[in-house]
C-alpha cells in the first residue's frame, strides 16, 4: 500500500512556499501590513489560485516559523523583524 503522507507534506511545502514568495513580492510593493485576501488576489493574477484557508493556513505556518508576525488587532500581517526570525 502506498501513502499519500509524504505528498501532503510536499504539497503543504509548496503552498508555504508559495505564499511567501507572495508575501515577500507584496511587501517589496509597499503592501505592508497584508491580508490574506491580498494573497489570494496575488496568486490569482498570477494563475495560480488558492482559496483563502489554504492560504491561511500557509500563513500560520510561515508565522510558526517566524517569517512573518500577525496583529490581531486589526487581522493584517507583517514580516517579521529579522533578528526574531527562527534560524533554518
Amino acid at each position: 500500500m502506498v501513502s499519500n503522507k509524504g505528498y501532503a507534506l510536499s504539497l503543504e511545502q509548496r503552498q508555504t512556499d508559495l505564499v511567501r514568495s507572495v508575501v515577500e513580492a507584496l511587501v517589496a510593493d509597499g503592501r505592508e501590513p497584508f491580508r490574506p485576501g491580498d494573497v489570494v488576489s496575488r496568486l490569482r493574477e498570477q494563475n495560480q489560485p488558492m482559496g483563502t484557508w489554504e492560504v491561511r493556513g500557509a500563513l500560520s505556518r510561515l508565522e510558526a516559523e517566524g517569517t512573518i508576525v500577525l496583529d490581531p488587532a486589526s487581522a493584517s500581517w507583517r514580516m517579521a523583524e529579522a533578528r526574531s526570525r527562527k534560524a533554518g
